[in-house]
C-alpha cells in the first residue's frame, strides 16, 4: 500500500469507527484515498460510489491503486442515477458494505431526483440506496455551500436523532431552517439569507463530521506537489483521436522522443488539447461552483485556453498568454490577486513561467503541459512563493488509457522530483 500522510492516517482511523459520517476535508487533501484505505482495512467487499461524471475515472484509478482487493466496486454518476429507474432498482436490490457519496453537497435539495433515490422521499431512507448500505460516508470540501439549511437532507436521513424538535421528533426542513437559517418570507416565497445559531449546530454535528484545512496539516504536506487527475475521454472520441504514433517507450526516453519530434506531433497535440479543454470546463465548474476558492489553470494552446475563458465566464476569469500586451499583465494579475469575484486565472505556460505572483490561489489545474518538465514546475511556482499560506497542489488532467496519459505521468514524476529537490 502506498504512503499516506499522518493526517490521512488519522482520517482512516476515524472513518473506521463511523458507520455514517461526513469527511469534509478541504479539496486536495486526499478524501478519496483516505476513504478507500479505510474501506480496505475494514474488509469491505461491496462498495458503491456515487459521484459527479467528471470524477468517474478518478475513482476507477484510485480503486486499482488503493483498494484492489475490493471485489465489487461500482461507480455511478448522480445524473445517471437520477434518470435511470432500472439502474436505481438494480442498485437497491443489493446489499452494500459501504456507500460513498462523493461531493455530497449534490444532495442538498430534498426534491431532486438524485436525493430521493439516495435518501428516499423526505430523506426518510424508505426504499433508498442509503438504506441498503451498512455504512454511508459523505465526502465534500463544501458540506453546505450556501447556508446551514443545506445540511438538513443528510441529517434527516442519517442522523435524525441529532435534530430533534420540542416534541422529540426529527425536525422537518421548515423547522430546521427556522432554527439555523436567516429566513425572510417574501411575496416570492421563502428566501434564506444566511445561517444563524452556528455554534449550537456545530456542537450537534461534531460527532459525525471531520474537517481539516490545508493550514491545519501544512507540516505534513509538501509545499508543492503535482498529482495526476485522470479523466475519461468523451464517449464519441475514438482511440485514434489521441494516438500520437509514439513508440512503446517510457521515462526519459519518452520525453526525449516527444521533444525531438515536437513539430511532427504538433497537430495531434493541438487536437488533444481541444478535447481536454471541453473536459476541463466541467472539472473547473465542479471545483468552483460550490466553493469560494480561486483556481489557476495552465495550458499550452491558446485556442484551448480561450475555450475555457468563454465557457467559464461566470467566474470572471482573466487570461494571460503570448498576445497579452506587457502593460496589461500587471492589471490582470492584480485583478486576480485582489478581486474576490475573479476566481479563475487562465495562463499560457510559456507566458507565465517567470516574474509573476499568483498566491491568491493554492490550487492549480494543468489542462495540458509543456513537454519540458522544468517549465511546468516554474509555472506552478507562480503560486508556490512568498505570500502563499497553503501547500500548493498542482493537478494534471490526463486522458485515461491514452498516449496522453502516458506522457502526463512521466512529466508529473519529473516535476515532483524537481519540487522535492528545490523544496
Amino acid at each position: 500500500m502506498k504512503h499516506l500522510y499522518s493526517f490521512q492516517c488519522d482520517g482512516v482511523k476515524w472513518l473506521k469507527t463511523q458507520p455514517n459520517c461526513f469527511l469534509a476535508d478541504e479539496p486536495g487533501l486526499g478524501k478519496t484515498i483516505t476513504s478507500l484505505t479505510a474501506a480496505w482495512e475494514l474488509g469491505c467487499r461491496k462498495v458503491l460510489v456515487i459521484c459527479p461524471a467528471i470524477a468517474v475515472a478518478h475513482w476507477h484509478e484510485h480503486f486499482k491503486e488503493w483498494a484492489p482487493g475490493i471485489l465489487v466496486r461500482t461507480v455511478v454518476t448522480y445524473n445517471k442515477l437520477a434518470i435511470d429507474a432500472d439502474l436505481q432498482d438494480n442498485l437497491k436490490s443489493k446489499e452494500w458494505d459501504l456507500l460513498i457519496l462523493d461531493e455530497g453537497h449534490y444532495l442538498k435539495n430534498k426534491s431532486a431526483k438524485r436525493t430521493k433515490a439516495i435518501y428516499g422521499v423526505g430523506s426518510r431512507l424508505k426504499n433508498s440506496l442509503a438504506g441498503k448500505a451498512k455504512r454511508v460516508w459523505i465526502l465534500s470540501g463544501t458540506p453546505s455551500p450556501n447556508h446551514a439549511g443545506e445540511l438538513w437532507t443528510h441529517l434527516r436521513a442519517l442522523w435524525p436523532e441529532l435534530i430533534l424538535n420540542l416534541s422529540n421528533k426529527p425536525m422537518n426542513e421548515y423547522e430546521f431552517q427556522n432554527r439555523f437559517c436567516k429566513v425572510v418570507d417574501t411575496v416570492y416565497g421563502r428566501q434564506i439569507k444566511g445561517s444563524k445559531n452556528i455554534p449550537a449546530l456545530r456542537t450537534q454535528i461534531a460527532p459525525m463530521i471531520l474537517r481539516r484545512k490545508k493550514v491545519d496539516v501544512l507540516p505534513d504536506l509538501p509545499p508543492l506537489v503535482f498529482r495526476i487527475e485522470p479523466v475519461d475521454p468523451p464517449t464519441w472520441m475514438k482511440d485514434t483521436d489521441v494516438d500520437m504514433t509514439i513508440p512503446d517507450i517510457s521515462g526519459d526516453d519518452l520525453l526525449a522522443y516527444i521533444k525531438a519530434n515536437a513539430t511532427n506531433l504538433a497537430a495531434e497535440r493541438r487536437h488533444t488539447s481541444m478535447i481536454k479543454a471541453q473536459i476541463a470546463c466541467e472539472w473547473i465548474d465542479n471545483e468552483l461552483s460550490d466553493s469560494y476558492h480561486k483556481l489557476i489553470v495552465f495550458g499550452w494552446h491558446t485556442d484551448a485556453l480561450r475555450t475555457i475563458m468563454i465557457k467559464m465566464a461566470q467566474y470572471k476569469p482573466v487570461l494571460l498568454d503570448g498576445s497579452t500586451p506587457p502593460n496589461r499583465k500587471p492589471e490582470l494579475i492584480e485583478q486576480f490577486q485582489t478581486d474576490p469575484d475573479t476566481r479563475l486565472f487562465v495562463g499560457q505556460i510559456a507566458a507565465c513561467g517567470v516574474a509573476i505572483t499568483l498566491t491568491a490561489a493554492s490550487n492549480i489545474l494543468f489542462v495540458e503541459q509543456d513537454w519540458v518538465p522544468d517549465n511546468n514546475y516554474q509555472a506552478a511556482c507562480r503560486a508556490h512563493r512568498i505570500g502563499q499560506k497553503d501547500g500548493v497542489l498542482a493537478r494534471v488532467l490526463s486522458l485515461r488509457n491514452s498516449v496522453d496519459d502516458k506522457i502526463q505521468r512521466v512529466l508529473v514524476r519529473k516535476q515532483n522530483d524537481l519540487a522535492a529537490l528545490f523544496d
